[in-house]
Parts: C-alpha cells; sequence; structure tokens
C-alpha cells in the first residue's frame, strides 16, 4: 500500500508540473513569466505530460475509487521509464528558473517590470 501512495504523489506532482490549466502554478505559467525560458523543453513533454494526467485521473474516478493496480498504466500508455524521463525534464526545467528570477522581488522577472515592495 505504501509503495502505491508514494506512486500516487509522483504522479499527481508531475501532473500539477505540467498542467496547463491557466489559474495554477506550472512550469509553463512561470516559463511565460520568464519570457519563454524552458519552453521548448517543456513542450517536448508534452506527449508523456498527458499521459500521466490520464493515469491520474483513471486513478481518481469515481466509479472505481481507488484502483491502482498494473491495469492502469496499461489505459494510460505510459511506461516507468517515461514517468522517470518525466520527472528528469521536469528537474532540467526547473534548474533553468532560479538565476532568471530576480531575487530582489518575489514578483518580477529579472529585466522586466518593476518592483512591488
Amino acid at each position: 500500500m505504501c509503495q502505491a501512495a508514494h506512486l500516487f504523489a509522483l504522479v499527481c506532482g508531475l501532473h500539477s508540473l505540467f498542467e496547463r490549466a491557466p489559474d495554477t502554478v506550472n512550469l509553463m505559467a512561470i516559463s511565460d513569466q520568464l519570457e519563454g525560458l524552458g519552453r521548448i523543453e517543456i513542450d517536448d513533454c508534452d506527449g508523456v505530460a498527458k499521459k500521466i494526467a490520464k493515469l491520474r485521473h483513471n486513478y481518481l474516478r469515481t466509479d472505481r475509487p481507488n484502483y491502482w493496480g498494473p491495469g492502469i498504466f496499461k489505459l494510460a500508455q505510459i511506461t516507468p521509464n517515461e514517468m522517470d524521463w518525466l520527472a528528469a525534464r521536469a528537474a532540467t526545467v526547473s534548474r533553468l528558473f532560479p538565476n532568471a528570477w530576480d531575487c530582489q522581488s518575489s514578483t518580477t522577472p529579472r529585466g522586466g517590470g518593476s518592483s512591488k515592495h
């Protein structure tokens, strides 16, 4: 049971990073704030990110609550290697952001806009 919980946490975390809803904080939203930094890498992840979304949504289906068996991966057509690849890509993209963000202001990317202090 514990392994399933850790795996589900990974799936939810990856989903939140690549979700494209406009009202969420995700890699795409941060990239947009930083004038597209990392956008190519994020777009490259789109296919596997969609599989992660499908995996998460299949797990949360109300007609089959808390189903987390081997068949769920087949439904989403995703492999553990793809999940590992997506996690590594997310880490790579995330490492691009700190140097581009102005540490003096928590709201302004470097070189753009005014500080809200």
